[in-house]
């Protein structure tokens, strides 16, 4: 089905003699298959608020990283023999971590995938969303391995599986249904804040404060709403995008800066879980996007454009 132009005139009416102080336009198209594309043809350009590159955002390298990941093959685990009361022995908490492992990389690859995807369609606000996770799903990454070497250092082999039950168990709802122990959760704060000690020289809490502004943009808060709107002071208006503006820059810096750090997490975690073939796959993919995102244009301040 098929809509032809509908002009729509919004009209303010001050004082009782109604006389029309402003009149605007706007050109509203529908189209087939539920699709609405608004078209303000009074507003004036708009103002980014997003960072520049020298050049149109290109994702080949980390499309390139991503089909790497994917050929990562990860071979089905057999637990070894358990019995009631028995003490936890080593090799079963390295089938719980290589659980987790392969799972987390499964997660991270298939999320990157997403983002790619997101990204050929020009999906704004569901890549800030997906970016999110995969910060999230690195963070905890990096926080499991960190609990399991230094309980595993100390001889506390019990204190592992209690942290791979937590991670494994679930949300409390999960928890709840499957009418389970109420063991305290993972804390995203806890994982985000591990990142912390990859550097160590670095500001406290820059990790924390990488999270905050992507969730912002991840919430229906101010900052996501700025995505669909401009406020202009003088005179006094606001006006509404159906879209938000292509990002330029912030999005492609941030996730290759993910994947930087992805490199360093992952191989940490399978150097711990003793998966040496995955791990010599994955030192080979970094060393590869790392030649080519040293290259990459760096975002500049648009104040600086």
């Amino acid at each position: 089905m098929k809509f032809d132009s509908i002009v729509v005139r919004m009209v303010q009416l001050q004082g009782k003699s109604h006389v029309v102080q402003r009149l605007r336009s706007w050109r509203v198209t529908i189209i087939t298959d539920s699709s609405i594309v608004l078209r303000d043809s009074a507003r004036v350009k708009r103002k980014s608020k997003w960072q520049l590159t020298s050049g149109p955002e290109d994702n080949s390298a980390v499309r390139l990283f991503c089909e790497g990941l994917l050929l990562i093959d990860f071979k089905t685990l057999i637990r070894p023999t358990h019995h009631d009361g028995q003490k936890r022995s080593i090799k079963e908490l390295r089938w719980g971590l290589r659980v987790f492992t392969g799972s987390s990389m499964c997660f991270f690859r298939d999320l990157l995938r997403s983002y790619l995807i997101l990204r050929d369609n020009n999906l704004e606000a569901v890549s800030f969303l997906v970016t999110r996770a995969m910060y999230e799903t690195i963070c905890g990454a990096h926080f499991i391995n960190g609990e399991y070497t230094s309980h595993v250092r100390a001889g506390e082999l019990e204190e592992v599986w209690k942290v791979l039950n937590r991670v494994s168990t679930g949300t409390k709802v999960l928890r709840y249904h499957q009418q389970t122990d109420p063991e305290t959760t993972l804390k995203i704060g806890e994982t985000v804040n591990s990142l912390d000690s990859l550097s160590p020289n670095g500001p406290a809490g820059s990790s924390y404060a990488l999270y905050r502004h992507l969730s912002e943009f991840s919430h229906p808060d101010a900052l996501a709403f700025t995505h669909y709107c401009q406020m202009d002071k003088n005179p006094n208006r606001v006006a509404f995008f159906t879209e938000p503006e292509p990002d330029q820059g912030f999005l492609r810096h941030t996730v290759g800066t993910l994947i930087l750090i992805s490199g360093i997490v992952y191989r940490n975690l399978f150097t711990t879980a003793e998966l040496h073939t995955p791990e010599r796959q994955l030192d080979k993919l970094i060393a590869q996007f790392r030649e080519t995102e040293s290259k990459y244009p760096k975002p500049i301040p648009r104040s600086c454009a």
